[in-house]
Protein backbone atom coordinates (compact mmCIF):
# COMPACT_ATOMS: atom_id res chain seq x y z
CA UNK A 1 0.00 0.00 0.00
CA UNK A 2 3.09 2.35 0.03
CA UNK A 3 3.09 2.73 -3.53
CA UNK A 4 -0.64 3.41 -3.53
CA UNK A 5 -0.62 6.05 -0.62
CA UNK A 6 2.55 7.59 -1.98
CA UNK A 7 0.37 8.11 -5.37
CA UNK A 8 -2.34 9.78 -2.98
CA UNK A 9 0.10 12.28 -1.80
CA UNK A 10 1.05 13.43 -5.13
CA UNK A 11 -1.68 13.76 -6.47
CA UNK A 12 -2.63 16.00 -3.71
CA UNK A 13 0.17 17.95 -4.51
CA UNK A 14 -1.24 18.36 -8.19
CA UNK A 15 1.94 16.42 -9.60
CA UNK A 16 -0.03 14.29 -11.82
CA UNK A 17 2.35 12.61 -13.70
CA UNK A 18 4.19 11.23 -10.85
CA UNK A 19 1.56 10.29 -9.55
CA UNK A 20 0.20 8.57 -12.67
CA UNK A 21 3.10 6.59 -11.88
CA UNK A 22 2.54 5.43 -8.68
CA UNK A 23 -0.93 4.26 -9.08
CA UNK A 24 0.51 2.24 -12.27
CA UNK A 25 2.80 0.57 -9.93
CA UNK A 26 0.27 0.08 -7.55
CA UNK A 27 -2.17 -1.47 -10.15
CA UNK A 28 0.88 -3.88 -11.67
CA UNK A 29 1.15 -5.11 -7.93
CA UNK A 30 -2.88 -5.37 -7.51
CA UNK A 31 -5.08 -5.01 -10.21
CA UNK A 32 -7.88 -5.38 -8.08
CA UNK A 33 -7.36 -2.40 -6.13
CA UNK A 34 -10.28 0.17 -7.24
CA UNK A 35 -9.58 3.21 -5.43
CA UNK A 36 -5.98 2.72 -7.24
CA UNK A 37 -8.23 2.97 -10.32
CA UNK A 38 -10.00 5.92 -9.30
CA UNK A 39 -7.13 8.10 -8.65
CA UNK A 40 -5.33 6.87 -11.55
CA UNK A 41 -8.32 7.96 -13.74
CA UNK A 42 -8.15 11.68 -11.96
CA UNK A 43 -4.39 11.73 -12.40
CA UNK A 44 -4.72 11.53 -16.51
CA UNK A 45 -8.05 13.20 -16.50
CA UNK A 46 -6.13 16.25 -15.11
CA UNK A 47 -3.14 15.84 -17.42
CA UNK A 48 -5.22 16.91 -20.57
CA UNK A 49 -8.28 15.45 -23.09
CA UNK A 50 -5.59 12.79 -25.06
CA UNK A 51 -6.27 11.45 -21.78
CA UNK A 52 -9.59 11.43 -21.56
CA UNK A 53 -10.55 7.54 -22.96
CA UNK A 54 -8.04 6.24 -20.81
CA UNK A 55 -9.33 7.99 -18.04
CA UNK A 56 -12.71 7.00 -18.86
CA UNK A 57 -11.50 2.96 -18.52
CA UNK A 58 -9.75 3.31 -15.09
CA UNK A 59 -13.54 4.74 -13.95
CA UNK A 60 -15.13 2.19 -15.34
CA UNK A 61 -12.67 -0.48 -13.57
CA UNK A 62 -13.10 0.98 -10.38
CA UNK A 63 -16.87 0.59 -10.93
CA UNK A 64 -16.73 -2.58 -12.22
CA UNK A 65 -14.35 -3.54 -9.06
CA UNK A 66 -16.32 -1.64 -6.65
CA UNK A 67 -19.69 -0.29 -7.89
CA UNK A 68 -20.45 1.65 -4.97
CA UNK A 69 -17.74 3.92 -5.13
CA UNK A 70 -19.07 7.14 -4.86
CA UNK A 71 -15.92 8.62 -5.70
CA UNK A 72 -15.40 7.40 -9.33
CA UNK A 73 -19.11 8.51 -10.13
CA UNK A 74 -18.04 11.84 -9.10
CA UNK A 75 -15.20 12.21 -11.23
CA UNK A 76 -16.23 9.95 -14.22
CA UNK A 77 -19.48 11.97 -13.97
CA UNK A 78 -17.12 14.98 -14.16
CA UNK A 79 -14.96 13.75 -17.34
CA UNK A 80 -18.58 12.83 -19.06
CA UNK A 81 -19.14 16.43 -18.88
CA UNK A 82 -16.00 17.63 -19.79
CA UNK A 83 -16.34 15.23 -22.97
CA UNK A 84 -19.82 17.02 -23.75
CA UNK A 85 -22.03 13.56 -22.52
CA UNK A 86 -24.35 15.59 -20.43
CA UNK A 87 -26.68 12.53 -20.42
CA UNK A 88 -24.29 9.87 -19.15
CA UNK A 89 -23.12 12.78 -16.20
CA UNK A 90 -26.73 12.79 -15.23
CA UNK A 91 -26.62 9.15 -14.94
CA UNK A 92 -23.43 9.10 -12.52
CA UNK A 93 -25.39 12.04 -10.50
CA UNK A 94 -28.41 10.05 -10.16
CA UNK A 95 -26.21 7.30 -8.56
CA UNK A 96 -24.02 9.37 -6.46
CA UNK A 97 -27.29 10.89 -5.22
CA UNK A 98 -27.95 7.36 -3.24
CA UNK A 99 -24.21 7.21 -2.21
CA UNK A 100 -23.02 10.41 -1.23
CA UNK A 101 -25.04 13.94 -1.23
CA UNK A 102 -21.55 15.77 -0.90
CA UNK A 103 -19.87 14.71 -4.18
CA UNK A 104 -23.49 14.79 -5.68
CA UNK A 105 -24.00 18.54 -4.89
CA UNK A 106 -20.42 18.84 -6.30
CA UNK A 107 -21.21 17.25 -9.59
CA UNK A 108 -23.97 18.82 -10.19
CA UNK A 109 -22.59 22.44 -9.66
CA UNK A 110 -19.93 20.65 -12.52
CA UNK A 111 -22.97 19.64 -14.69
CA UNK A 112 -24.49 22.94 -14.64
CA UNK A 113 -21.35 24.69 -15.10
CA UNK A 114 -20.67 26.84 -11.66
CA UNK A 115 -17.64 24.95 -10.81
CA UNK A 116 -14.70 22.86 -13.10
CA UNK A 117 -14.33 19.86 -11.11
CA UNK A 118 -11.13 20.05 -10.12
CA UNK A 119 -11.58 19.91 -6.49
CA UNK A 120 -10.45 16.79 -4.07
CA UNK A 121 -13.32 15.58 -2.67
CA UNK A 122 -13.62 12.36 -5.51
CA UNK A 123 -10.26 11.00 -4.52
CA UNK A 124 -10.30 7.74 -3.30
CA UNK A 125 -8.16 7.86 0.80
CA UNK A 126 -4.62 6.82 1.46
CA UNK A 127 -5.29 3.34 3.58
CA UNK A 128 -4.09 2.78 6.96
Amino acid sequence: MTTYNDGVALLLDGNYAAAQAKFEAALAQDEKLAEAHNNLAFSLRMQGTRNFERALSHYNRALELKPDLAQAYMYRGVLFTQMGDVARARADHERLLKLDARLAAELEAVIAGRTVGYGRAGIAAQFE
